[in-house]
């Protein structure tokens, strides 16, 4: 009931108002509330709730629900209101605070993401793809150093210096790392300072001519080298000397270079610089001429520059080799191994000097030396084909980064045999030269060597295999005397011999000496019936030779007197032996009156043609044979 005093409400069966003392009536019906008195909240009881005491009481509404007829704003719905607000903004905040949480992470293993997609490809060598992956991380992350200093090395691989200072320049106005700060200075140097007060060696496709010199009162045939390249080839950015701070390696090309006394022409030579950023300015460390004469010194070439790590040490190697068969008969090389200590460049293995002649039986110690060293730091391929080769220089096979390479030959098909009368050098065709300077995939490009080399490791593997064992068993079999029959003597010996070193061996079956004739049966391989085919039977005098210079069994099928004599170099061409030349002496044609002859006069055949040569020249083309070894059946 309510309190007529004070208005408020006390229980049914009070007798006095709680709240003011006032005597309450008792009355069992409904109590009206007292004019003017202000309705209070009844309180709850704990289980109860509004709909119990709006049954209790009719004149009672809950707080905040409409209002009274006395004019009291009843307060239910803006409270709910107030409820929902608060709700919604604690919501809000909540949802704010997880993103704000959650984003960064997701940020950051979005980023680290792309730079392990990145890492493996530039493991894989797909700079393509590596490089949209850093670029993707850049995006997320622009002021992390990694991807700048990666897509750097990227293109910086590739020769693209423009794209390497823009990438680094980025990394500079957007990182506080003083690694690509270093880094942008040591590579903008090459631009800005290098190039411009040098000049740019451009690659391509270059051409050589044939010139001749008078030098002593006698002219002198030569090869008149690439002129027209001058200044820096390539550069590239390692930690060469393993001090935690990189250093600038830089190629150059001199075209002014006077190597050797016997020409007249100036020549090229390729010289290695290293650069260190000291007291914020990079300056030059050491500096060496690491191959000359290049571009243009030989019928063939081929030389190159390449970098290699092993076991955390960067190795520099570099050779040139030069061929010449046109004019002269003879082999020039030069090879080096360095490393850079952090002052100067110090050479670990290779030539002292230039390696010139025909023959290099005398280098068989130095080039197993230097093998064993390749072997060493992990260039098994070097070092296998040096060893067979003695000669001391690259072919370039091994898996390395390549950063120069100048390989090129002769374009003339026959040699014209009216040059010496004439001297006219544009009868001695060109030398055509391609200098490579960048790889876009380095793979690739070890895989285009291996298919231009022919059939790949494991199927000539195969092939070798059967073919020593369909030799075996026609040794065993005794099947070689089926074409012995008109032999003088029975056969005595064979020899396994890879003739044009493909790698597939040929066999060839000897007959006894017999005064100085002798038969030799000779064997190929034949992959499509998978057995022993004979293709020659050889009446020869005196021993057969190999030369492996020109990948052919040398000969003389004919007895040398004082008058004529020589030899035939027979190569292995499309599973038949033939003549690639000769090489001799013919005193025929200088007998005169009373059958004397007045000098030597030497010969080179080849064809119809025959060309006279000197008797060193002549000398040169046997100082190389060997003897073939004999295993007795």
């Amino acid at each position: 009931m309510y309190c007529p005093e004070c208005g408020k409400y006390n229980e049914e069966n009070a007798r006095f108002c709680r709240f003011c003392g006032t005597r309450l009536e008792e009355n069992t019906g409904e109590q009206m509330m007292p004019q003017g008195a202000v309705l209070s909240e009844p309180e709850v009881q704990p289980g109860q709730n509004a709909q119990y005491y709006q049954n209790m009481q009719p004149g009672w509404e809950q707080p905040g629900v409409g209002s009274t007829d006395n004019g009291v704003v009843k307060k239910r719905g803006k409270k709910i209101w107030l409820i929902l607000a608060a709700v919604l903004v604690i919501g809000a905040a909540i949802a704010a605070a997880v993103f704000l949480w959650i984003l960064p992470q997701q940020r950051e293993k979005n980023y680290k993401a792309h730079i392990s997609d990145g890492n493996r490809y530039l493991e894989e060598m797909d700079y393509e793809k590596a490089e949209d992956s850093y670029l993707a991380a850049i995006e997320i992350e622009p002021k992390e150093p990694e991807p700048y200093l990666k897509l750097a090395d990227i293109y910086e691989t590739q020769n693209e210096p423009e794209k390497v200072a823009d990438i680094l320049k980025q990394g500079v106005e957007n990182t506080d790392s003083p690694e690509i700060r270093e880094k942008y200075d040591l590579y903008t140097y090459v631009q800005d300072v290098l190039i411009p007060k040098e000049g740019q060696v451009k690659e391509g496709e270059y051409t050589c001519a044939y010139i001749n010199q008078t030098m002593g009162g006698s002219v002198w045939t030569a090869t008149n080298p690439v002129h027209s390249e001058k200044g820096i080839l390539t550069s590239r950015i390692r930690d060469f000397d393993k001090d935690g701070k990189e250093e600038l390696l830089v190629l150059s090309m001199n075209n002014e270079a006077e190597v050797e006394t016997y020409t007249l022409t100036d020549q090229n030579e390729v010289i290695l610089r290293m650069y260190e950023y000291r007291d914020e300015e990079v300056v030059l460390s050491d500096e060496m001429i690491a191959l000359s004469p290049v571009f243009g010194a030989g019928d063939s070439e081929c030389s190159g520059i390449f970098l290699h790590e092993y076991d955390g040490q960067i190795y520099i190697c570099g050779s040139l080799r030069q061929d010449s068969y046109i004019i002269a008969d003879g082999i020039k090389c030069y090879s080096f191994v360095s490393v850079y200590n952090g002052e100067s460049f110090e050479k670990q293995a290779g030539t002292d000097d230039l390696v010139l002649g025909s023959e290099f039986s005398g280098e068989e110690q130095d080039a197993q030396e230097m093998a064993d060293f390749l072997d060493g730091i992990g260039l098994p391929g070097e070092a296998e084909q040096i060893r067979d080769s003695w000669l001391r220089c690259f072919e370039f096979t091994d898996d390395v980064e390549m950063l120069m390479l100048i390989i090129g030959e002769n374009d003339m098909d026959i040699y014209p045999s009216d040059y010496w009368d004439t001297l006219d050098t544009d009868l001695l065709g060109k030398v055509t030269l391609t200098l490579k300077l960048t790889w876009d995939d380095a793979q690739s490009e070890k895989e285009n060597r291996e298919q231009e080399n022919g059939e790949d490791t494991d199927n000539v593997q195969e092939t070798a295999a059967a073919a020593q064992e369909s030799y075996d068993n026609l040794l065993e079999n005794g099947d070689y005397l089926d074409y012995t029959s008109d032999w003088m003597t029975s056969p005595e010996s064979y020899t396994i011999l890879d003739i044009n070193q493909d790698q597939i061996p040929e066999l060839m079956v000897h007959s006894a000496d017999d005064s100085g004739w002798s038969n030799t049966l000779v064997f190929v391989y034949d992959a499509d019936s998978r057995s022993a085919k004979m293709i020659q039977d050889i009446y020869h005098y005196f021993d057969i030779r190999y030369s492996s210079k020109y990948k052919a069994i040398v000969y003389s099928d004919l007895r040398s007197s004082r008058m004529y004599g020589g030899d035939g170099f027979f190569v292995l061409d499309g599973g038949e032996l033939s003549c690639e030349f000769s090489v001799g002496w013919d005193n025929t044609s200088y007998v005169n009156s009373v059958n004397e002859i007045d000098e030597d006069h030497f010969f080179l055949y080849q064809g119809d043609t025959k060309t006279e040569i000197t008797e060193a020249q002549n000398d040169e083309y046997f100082d190389e044979l060997s003897d073939i070894e004999k295993t007795p059946l």
